[in-house]
């Protein structure tokens, strides 16, 4: 009875992430390929899409997931963070870029990671993660870490997870095991949390249940989360649904004209899980009952509250309200199927003709508190909360005290914004009744005190523990808490009884969109909207998850339709600039932005965004005022300057970065964050006395730390000791034998001439080591190339392709070629090229090689082929113009042999094949 109360709640259950980027035909290509795991293919249309638009930032994102998700963390870090800098959403990046730099034991930059524009959930997830880190740098604080994410998220079983784990770690074992006690209630199929279930069995010497936890895990279908949950529901309701549906079976047999027992079981065939058998029921029975002559419904009326819920419940809604409206005409004093019939015109969105069929009542209006209810929840539905005042103040006297009215006037002060006012009016009411415990509880919702919501949801159901509202109410409360897989279960089941529960479907398609599961979400938005084509929270829903999938014009659209619905929703606004900004329309996203900063001048969200257009406008010194701005508000705040000089740095005001990141280290002087970004920051500027200055307090608090190693070494190399630099990037890998950035500095070094004794011995040290990474024997690799000792760049190069999915696979492989093509082995040279075409095939490089390779092996037409096709890729290569010049003479086409080494000649002064080439050109010379 209480469903249309509760119409208002679903703008506030879920939350937005959102993506804001350019689709190009390679990246569409390559999402396709990553959503079928293809993650090869999706790898090279990346590579595609990258080289035309090195800056395309879905590109960039996608591209870091493919490379983690293919075990080159090393290579997503540096994608994920050039993706970052270039401004791409943390949201979309943050669990897998935390998980690559935990693979590569970074945990140094785990811990400095910010908080900046990430949601509550990934906050969350970020502070277990960092959690772990201090754990595994043996520094205190992982308990804060904890306490911290399991305050944001407190009921996400990956970190319920890993706070086990570390309990487990310490020898709490008991309190490990509650732990995943409260994650396997919230998700019994989370195999993360079956794998430490399995391992605390083993602890415990439960050899048994350890085998069959294990086995259970790998039996889990990660497509179908929640089928263990489902056969529990089973198993508990098991004898109440055989007795309930022998009963109906026994009935029917007797009666097969007993419409209602078969309603009955329809009913129960559903909530046994059997939908179809339960559609089937129910269309039968539609049939049925459409063979009955009206005559004998004249007699028998109540028939017609049977196929109306029949027809409805099949989705039928058009049907239903015939045959509820056929009924009223025949018994139209009936309050009753009245309400029945409002409530079905509201479900399908229309209100007015709810309102019409309710106020014909006109005399019941002032006594019958429930119909006061349903009229004033339809006012405040259609925004017109003023017409519920209006009524409330005709009704009886003795009605103006009774709780349920007292309810209606508090969602009236809400609807005016004044919600604080509105609790405590609640709060006051000695006799409390369940309208207004629910009205409690959304007020509670919408002013933050989730803790109050639940503890009000939970006291509803404890008297009615499968209302379907009540259970609604408890999902709502549940998503605003992030706790998603627990809303998730709760409105399945619901769903279950009352499939057409609007607003539970509706939470439901907001909890897929928060998952991420943007076509189940889509799907369920837009059957609701067909149900109800205006609704503003559907209207904006579907326009973020059309903004998720990079569907910009979509979204604008939808947007478009709920705003003129609802003028002043802030969020769909704020999300329609980021949509002009998607499509470059920056004029247009700085107008909607400025038209919200006239309410407040100084929001701190408004302003960070604005100075983001003003970037993308190039309009500095606009940049420039809105950073001084949020620099006012935020100086006295180490944390919050922190990410302002990560912003301001990202929009290339690097001097007021250094500004901020100053200030802030002025607050904190000793912290270890703040000193690295001021130490990088300092260096970047060729500030080195300030650079010194941070480095040498580094040094002194954080000795054995591979960051500073690596800001010593950048430090020495700015003052020109490269020999110094080179030992402290040996410092570094040292401390840590998988820091790419120091394991490349040293190479490039080792490239320059610096110490290249001892980085043969360091490197082929590791490269002997069975974890050594791949980019190790590279680099040796192509050291030993650069040096003429092929035997030995051969080997290396040969130890990384054991690595089959390193992310440079195809540069080894054309490297592997050119070698073979300088021992004059061209069959084998062939061979390794069109392996790394295979994989690259527009690698204008690989295409040189083969096509030389070619040339020489006597294919000389084909070789010529492939070389202008390299040419064509990259025209700034006289090499290849030489290659090019003498397939063009050996195929005795000598005018164009001559045009072409002419051509390569004046396009550099020196290039390796330029002593060739000038010897060919005498020769062709001498021949004509």
């Amino acid at each position: 009875m209480f469903r249309s109360v509760l119409a208002f709640v679903s703008l506030v259950f879920f939350t937005l992430q959102l993506v804001a980027s350019e689709i190009n035909e390679d990246y569409e290509k390559a999402i396709k390929a990553f959503n079928s795991e293809q993650f090869d293919a999706s790898y090279i249309h990346l590579k595609n899409s990258l080289d035309n638009e090195p800056n395309h930032l879905p590109s960039k994102v996608l591209m870091g997931k493919v490379l983690a998700l293919s075990l080159y963390y090393s290579e997503a870090i540096i994608e994920f963070e050039e993706a970052l800098l270039a401004g791409a959403d943390p949201n979309l990046i943050i669990e897998f870029y935390v998980n690559s730099l935990v693979v590569q034991r970074e945990f140094d930059k785990i811990l400095s990671l910010s908080k900046e524009r990430l949601s509550v959930r990934n906050i969350a997830l970020l502070n277990s993660f960092k959690a772990n880190a201090v754990q595994a740098l043996d520094k205190p604080g992982a308990d804060e870490y904890f306490d911290s994410a399991l305050k944001g998220w407190p009921n996400n079983p990956s970190i319920l997870n890993a706070y086990a784990r570390y309990l487990i770690s310490n020898n709490q074992l008991s309190a490990a095991q509650a732990q995943l006690d409260k994650a396997l209630s919230i998700d019994a199929a989370h195999s993360e949390t079956l794998r430490t279930q399995a391992l605390l069995y083993k602890l415990s010497d439960n050899k048994q249940l350890y085998i069959e936890t294990l086995e259970k895990t790998i039996e889990i279908d990660s497509e179908q989360p929640f089928v263990l949950r489902d056969l529990i529901t089973a198993y508990l309701s098991e004898n109440d649904v055989k007795k309930s549906r022998e009963l109906l079976e026994k009935l029917l047999a007797n009666n097969k004209q007993d419409f209602m027992a078969s309603l009955l079981l329809s009913y129960i065939d559903s909530l046994s899980g059997e939908t179809d058998s339960s559609s089937k029921r129910l269309q039968v029975l539609v049939n049925d009952l459409s063979l009955i002559d009206n005559a004998i419904i004249d007699k028998a009326s109540g028939l017609l509250y049977v196929n109306g819920l029949a027809n409805f419940a099949l989705g039928n809604n058009e049907k239903a309200k015939t045959e509820l409206a056929k009924y009223l005409t025949y018994q139209p004093n009936n309050l009753k199927a009245a309400k029945i019939l409002a409530d079905l015109y509201a479900r399908t969105g229309n209100t007015n003709a709810a309102l019409s069929t309710l106020l014909a009542f006109s005399e019941r209006l002032k006594s019958d508190i429930d119909l006061i209810s349903r009229v004033c929840a339809l006012y405040f539905e259609s925004k017109s909360h003023i017409k519920c005042n209006r009524l409330l103040r005709g009704i009886d006297p003795a009605l103006q005290q009774a709780p349920l009215i007292l309810s209606l006037r508090a969602q009236s002060l809400s609807a005016q914004g004044k919600d604080r006012e509105a609790l405590t009016l609640l709060q006051n009411i000695t006799q409390t009744s369940n309208t207004t415990q629910i009205t409690k509880a959304l007020l509670a919702i919408q002013t933050g005190q989730l803790q109050l919501a639940e503890t009000t949801s939970n006291q509803l159901l404890e008297q009615s523990p499968t209302n379907s509202d009540y259970l609604n109410l408890k999902a709502g409360i549940l998503i605003k808490q992030g706790r998603f897989a627990e809303a998730e279960n709760l409105l399945k089941k619901l769903l279950n009884t009352s499939p057409q529960h609007y607003e539970a479907r509706f939470n439901l398609a907001s909890v897929y969109f928060n998952q991420g599961k943007l076509e189940q979400a889509k799907q369920l938005a837009q059957v609701l909207q067909q149900e109800k084509e205006l609704q503003v929270n559907v209207l904006y829903l579907l326009g973020a998850i059309a903004h998720s999938a990079q569907e910009f014009e979509l979204s604008i659209n939808q947007l478009e339709i709920a705003l003129q619905q609802q003028a002043d929703f802030r969020q769909a606004r704020i999300l329609q600039i980021e949509n002009y900004q998607a499509l470059n329309q920056f004029s247009k996203a700085l107008s909607e932005v400025n038209v919200l900063l006239r309410e407040n001048f100084l929001d701190e969200e408004l302003l960070k965004l604005r100075a983001t257009i003003y970037y993308q406008l190039s309009e500095f010194e606009n940049v420039v005022k809105d950073l001084n701005t949020l620099f006012s508000i935020h100086q006295d705040s180490p944390e919050d300057l922190y990410t302002l000089a990560a912003l301001q740095w990202r929009l290339n005001e690097k001097e007021a970065a250094f500004k901020s990141v100053s200030s802030a280290l002025k607050l904190k002087p000793t912290d270890f964050y703040l000193l690295r970004l001021h130490a990088q920051y300092s260096l970047a500027l060729d500030k080195l006395s300030e650079a010194t200055s941070s480095i040498s307090v580094l040094s002194e608090l954080f000795e054995d730390n591979p960051d500073v190693a690596l800001l010593r070494g950048d430090l020495a190399l700015l003052q020109n000791d490269a020999v110094k630099a080179s030992r402290y990037y040996d410092t570094a890998i040292k401390i840590n034998k998988y820091f790419e950035q120091a394991l490349y500095k040293r190479y490039n070094l080792a490239m320059r001439g610096i110490e290249e004794t001892h980085f043969v011995s360091s490197f082929e040290k590791l490269a002997s080591q069975s974890d050594t990474t791949t980019s190790v024997n590279h680099y040796l690799a192509d050291y030993y190339l650069s040096r003429g000792a092929t035997t030995k760049a051969k080997s290396y190069y040969s130890l990384a392709l054991r690595d089959t999915r390193y992310f440079k696979r195809a540069s080894i492989l054309n490297n592997l070629s050119y070698v073979y093509q300088l021992e004059k082995d061209f069959e084998q040279s062939v061979t390794y090229a069109r392996n790394a075409l295979a994989l690259e095939p527009n690698n204008s490089a690989t295409l040189d090689t083969l096509g030389w390779s070619l040339v020489n092996m006597g294919e000389v037409q084909e070789g010529l082929d492939l070389l202008r096709q390299s040419y064509s890729l990259n025209t700034s290569n006289p090499n290849t113009m030489y290659h090019i010049a003498f397939a063009l003479k050996e195929l005795d086409r000598k005018k164009e042999a001559k045009q072409t080494l002419e051509g390569a000649l004046a396009k550099s002064e020196s290039f390796k094949n330029r002593e060739s080439a000038l010897n060919l050109l005498d020769l062709l010379n001498d021949q004509s």
